[in-house]
């Protein structure tokens, strides 16, 4: 019975006393800790790695989107490129086109204006075709004829030997040299300084006066003094009546002042016939 009660408190006593075991996947504390922390870690490697992942893959799509991009504008620009070279071959082959607008003809003459006159034309016609600068020359000599043609054979012989390809400027400047030379365009100058309205009407006045502005020497100065000289000159030629209303309008724009000029001369025009009725009556 006592060895039973013993051993019953032996059991007892050991089952209370002894200490309980820990199992092998519970581990220590410290260990629980360890292995957190390594756990915790290893998910943030695997963040990190999927976030730089990421990162180059976007850098890498920026990048071919650069370069689709550049490739793009550069196929563009080469288009553009053959686009106005294509131009550009089409603007050497023009001579065709050129003559179908009619450019003017010119076969001499001894009327200075006329020459000036077909020179003026061709280069608008010149222009109006956009032909290259230097196809001027061939374009503009081929309109030649007669004795302007055998005039032009002799000179451009002489050109050539000593300038090969003939500028636009040397052929102007021969050409004004034979049909319209220095004296004849300072005539004009002279004529231009002396004119007066007289028994033209503003109109007949204003269109003489701009025919021969463009021989004046002032003419291919500053524009805008240009203008104001036109202007000063033009009231300077006016019947006195008409000056007198024109001037102190002080305008320094000559289509202006030359609309202007003609309201006050059809204003004077009614003044006198009302004045010429009132006399009759």
């Amino acid at each position: 019975m006592t060895y039973q009660k013993l051993g019953r408190y032996n059991l007892v006593s050991e089952t209370t006393m002894r200490p309980r075991r820990q199992s092998a996947q519970e581990g220590t504390p410290s260990d629980n800790r360890e292995r957190g922390q390594e756990t915790i870690m290893a998910t943030m490697n695997i963040v990190a790695e999927a976030v730089h992942e990421a990162t180059m893959a976007a850098a890498r799509a920026v990048e071919r989107l650069e370069v689709r991009n550049e490739t793009g504008n550069e196929n563009r620009e080469d288009n553009g490129n053959n686009k106005v070279d294509l131009a550009h071959l089409d603007k050497l082959m023009t001579l065709c086109t050129f003559l179908k607008v009619n450019p003017p003809k010119f076969k001499g003459t001894i009327v200075a204006t006329d020459a000036d006159n077909w020179f003026r034309g061709i280069v608008r016609s010149l222009q109006a075709q956009h032909v290259p600068e230097g196809q001027h020359v061939e374009f503009a000599t081929y309109v030649l004829e007669g004795e302007a043609e055998y005039w032009w054979q002799g000179i451009q012989q002489l050109l050539q030997q000593n300038e090969g390809d003939i500028p636009w400027d040397s052929f102007r400047d021969e050409f004004y040299k034979k049909y319209f030379p220095r004296a004849a365009r300072d005539a004009k100058e002279m004529e231009l300084m002396q004119l007066k309205q007289g028994d033209m009407t503003i109109a007949e006045y204003a269109r003489k006066f701009d025919d021969l502005c463009h021989f004046s020497k002032i003419y291919q100065g500053n524009p805008v003094d240009f203008e104001e000289w036109k202007c000063l000159k033009f009231e300077g030629g006016l019947r006195e009546e008409l000056m007198n209303s024109v001037v102190v309008l002080e305008i320094r724009n000559f289509a202006e002042l030359v609309n202007k000029s003609k309201l006050v001369e059809e204003c004077l025009k009614k003044v006198a016939i009302v004045q010429a009725n009132r006399k009759e009556a």
